[in-house]
C-alpha cells in the first residue's frame, strides 16, 4: 500500500482511531537506534576516561556563567531558569 492508499485509509477512521494510530507511529519513531546508542556509549566512556586520567579541564557551572558575561552573551528566560536550577542541584549533589 503506497502512502496516498494509506492516509486515505486513515482518515476513514474515527477521530480516536486515528489519535491511536498517530501514536503508534510517533512511538515508532522514537525507538533508539543501537547504532547510535553504541556510538555514545563509547564516546561517554572515553570522556569519563579522559575526566578520570585528569586529561580534561573541568569548569564549574559559574566559571561557564562569568565567561559568557565576559563574551556579553545575553541567556535566555527559560535557559536562565536552567542554569540556576543546574546550579542547586550540583551545590546538593557536592555537600
Amino acid at each position: 500500500m503506497d502512502t496516498v492508499s494509506f492516509l486515505k485509509e486513515a482518515l476513514r477512521l474515527r477521530p480516536a482511531e486515528r489519535l491511536e494510530l498517530i501514536e503508534m507511529l510517533i512511538r515508532s519513531l522514537s525507538k533508539p537506534d543501537e547504532n547510535i546508542e553504541k556510538i555514545w556509549t563509547e564516546e561517554s566512556e572515553k570522556r569519563y576516561k579522559a575526566l578520570d586520567e585528569g586529561r580534561l579541564k573541568t569548569y564549574s557551572i559559574n566559571e561557564i556563567i562569568e565567561h559568557y558575561k565576559e563574551m556579553q552573551i545575553e541567556f535566555t528566560e527559560p535557559a536562565v531558569i536552567e542554569l540556576e536550577d543546574a546550579i542547586r542541584y550540583y551545590e546538593l549533589e557536592l555537600k
